[in-house]
């Protein structure tokens, strides 16, 4: 969760492209108007989807049958998500589209080398701790700061430190 909506945060701000109501005034958003503060391209809600495929990868991985009815809701589930942030009025196709091709890839990096790296390094050894918290100052060095200022950065800095004190504790 924390890696997919990092990226898509990070790439929002990097290419600070405008969501469709911001483009065409006749478009009527349906919902929250929080959204205003941020930029569209991708729809990380629309990466997100993808975590209950990401956990039924895992139950493959690991040796345990997953039923065709398991890779079909998530399929929904994922599709779902994605029409529902167009119908909504809050992404364009392209935002959704960018959404859905970065969440996969993210995904598939996460399996390919999650359980290669990733979960030994930061899980069973000790300076997996000390990696955590210089990700951490890095990001918040790093991250594109827009102006003027928008909610992207302020909700990854929340995600990125609850994952930090997740995994400290």
């Amino acid at each position: 969760f924390v890696f997919l909506l990092m990226v898509g945060q990070i790439v929002k701000d990097i290419f600070q492209l405008p969501r469709p109501s911001a483009v065409d005034t006749g478009i009527v958003k349906l919902g929250d108007q929080h959204f205003e503060t941020e930029y569209g391209l991708p729809s990380t809600h629309t990466m997100t989807g993808y975590l209950p495929l990401s956990t039924v990868l895992c139950l493959a991985r690991n040796g345990i049958a997953v039923s065709i009815t398991a890779w079909t809701c998530c399929g929904v589930f994922i599709l779902s998500i994605a029409c529902s942030r167009l119908f909504l009025g809050v992404h364009s196709v392209v935002d959704v589209i960018a959404g859905l091709f970065l969440g996969a890839i993210v995904t598939w990096l996460l399996h390919y080398f999650g359980d290669l790296y990733f979960d030994d390094f930061m899980y069973q050894r000790p300076e997996g701790i000390y990696a955590t918290i210089i990700l951490l100052a890095l990001f918040l060095y790093f991250y594109p700061r827009p102006r003027p200022w928008r909610a992207g950065f302020g909700t990854s800095a929340q995600i990125f430190g609850s994952w930090l004190g997740i995994s400290t504790s």
